[in-house]
């Protein structure tokens, strides 16, 4: 009987098609996780995940503790401050009220995304891992004393600060922990790169990533470079015994040239369970990014699309949300705007509102509203921002690191232009020197431009093409995963920009 690869390299040799030109690995192989063959790989636990369920664990744990603490006699006088504590509850020893418990884990899950808390390189960092949980701790702490103060609040009843400093405490051990013995708790895939060169070498540095749930093993030269790297495996044509002798899970195409003798040896790996991916999927996975250094139009035609591109009820629900939020942020920042723009007017002639030519969804052209942060005529000649720009006021200044110019952009999203999140729109001039400049550059149009974006919370202001470049990576990414879900983590990482000024010029 014929095995499996004989097979395939039969019906491989039949095919007088494939005779005639090399075929792209990155076409046959784009979708791995879908294929019954890749199954353990789409069914690992990725690391945020793992740290993300413990700290669930770890909210639900300290607030039932603090509960069980008052109602077995109640706390000393040091753990009552500020009127919040709990009471005994009288059909119970203890009760575990689920309001208040899933709207803590909710709240404590927030704010230690809003202070990086899932950024898994400052676990080996102890100082820096305790000023930004002492500093989510007493974020939390304010946010749920405030809730209480409303009337009939059921928070009245919760012991808030033992709960936040219980939380606290066994948050930062189990970040140690989970540093200390990372190996244990997700054991990594043995991973070789396929190809040479410096898109092989950008995705081993991904792959020794902190994040990484890939063991780098080594390369596997195809021909189409040299690798003066001392961690050459071998050649692709003996790919079946290195996956074998290195007991290697998966296999990374850095190359877009796979040799048409080992595109059967690839097929038999893959029904054997050994997962094969892109490098551009790799990229996105554990940068967050998309470096168009590794796109190619084979790749993109058969690419996963954004989620909000394919899903029209999707996109309904984000419009809607943008029109519902957009009006409530109006409202509560009437007053704000007044005080700003009497501010503008005090301090320099010209108009309050700055308006602006800019480069929509579909490349289509809109006018944007910001409050003018530059002297009036400032902006007659396109030029990219820079450090301590002479232009900018003292108001505007300020502004601009608290990102309050931003504001009047509310009224682009009432108008269908914009929304919450997106792309950040560039000016006509910058968009065409861009697209001569820059591969792709134009796919950030797909999904409507944004007043914050992945780009944005991601990378600092873009004073030059290089930056722009970068920026672009993030807003690929933006395009290739947009959903719900992401805009939300989006908006929670605009909250830290604002806290902290960044990103701004």
């Amino acid at each position: 009987m014929v095995n499996l690869q004989e097979h395939l390299i039969l019906q491989h040799t039949n095919h007088s098609a494939w005779s005639l030109k090399k075929r792209s690995a990155c076409r046959l192989f784009i979708r791995p996780e879908s294929d019954m063959t890749n199954f353990r790989l789409s069914q690992s636990i990725s690391a945020k995940l793992i740290i993300l369920i413990g700290d669930t664990l770890i909210a639900l744990a300290s607030l039932s503790a603090s509960l069980f603490m008052h109602s077995n006699g109640g706390p000393t006088p040091l753990l009552r401050p500020m009127g919040l504590v709990a009471q005994v509850m009288p059909d119970a020893p203890i009760a575990l009220p689920f309001f208040p418990m899933a709207s803590f884990a909710l709240l404590l899950l927030c704010t230690f995304y809003i202070f990086d808390l899932y950024d898994l390189r400052i676990f080996g960092q102890p100082t820096t891992l305790l000023f930004r949980l002492l500093g989510a701790g007493l974020a939390l702490t304010a946010i749920v004393y405030s809730v209480s103060l409303a009337p009939f609040s059921i928070w009245r009843q919760i012991g808030i600060l033992p709960s936040v400093a219980m939380a606290v405490t066994v948050a930062f051990a189990w970040r140690r922990l989970f540093s200390a013995n990372h190996s244990v708790l997700l054991p990594q895939d043995s991973t070789a790169i396929i190809g040479a060169g410096p898109s092989a070498e950008y995705i081993r540095t991904l792959l020794q990533s902190p994040q990484s749930r890939y063991r780098f093993e080594g390369f596997v030269v195809t021909g189409d470079g040299s690798s003066t790297s001392s961690s050459v495996l071998g050649s692709i044509s003996e790919l079946n015994e290195l996956v074998a002798r290195h007991g290697i899970r998966q296999l990374v195409l850095a190359t877009d040239s796979v040799p048409y003798t080992a595109e059967p040896t690839l097929s038999y790996l893959k029904f054997q369970g050994v997962g094969v991916h892109c490098s551009p999927d790799i990229a996105m996975e554990l940068s967050r990014s998309l470096p168009v250094e590794l796109m190619n139009h084979t790749w993109l035609r058969v690419a996963e699309k954004s989620q909000i591109v394919e899903r029209h009820l999707m996109r309904k629900l984000k419009r809607l949300a943008d029109v519902v939020l957009s009006v409530a942020a109006l409202i509560f920042f009437m007053p704000l705007l007044v005080a700003c723009a009497i501010a503008i007017k005090l301090e320099s002639a010209g108009p309050v509102i700055f308006r602006q030519t800019r480069v929509g969804w579909r490349g289509q052209h809109f006018t944007i509203y910001k409050l003018r942060t530059m002297r009036n005529g400032s902006e007659v000649k396109p030029q990219w921002a820079a450090v301590n720009d002479s232009r900018i006021t003292r108001v505007g200044r300020i502004l601009r690191l608290t990102h309050i110019d931003e504001l009047p952009q509310l009224i682009n999203i009432l108008r269908g232009h914009m929304s919450f999140v997106g792309p950040r729109p560039e000016r006509p001039e910058f968009v065409k020197h861009l697209n001569e400049q820059i591969p792709f550059y134009d796919l950030r149009h797909c999904v409507l431009p944004g007043i914050t974006g992945w780009a944005q919370v991601n990378f600092r202001y873009a004073a030059s093409v290089a930056d722009t470049r970068r920026k672009l990576e993030f807003d690929l990414y933006y395009v290739m995963h947009a959903s719900l879900i992401l805009d939300l983590l989006i908006f929670l990482k605009t909250i830290q920009v604002v806290l902290f000024m960044r990103g701004s010029r």
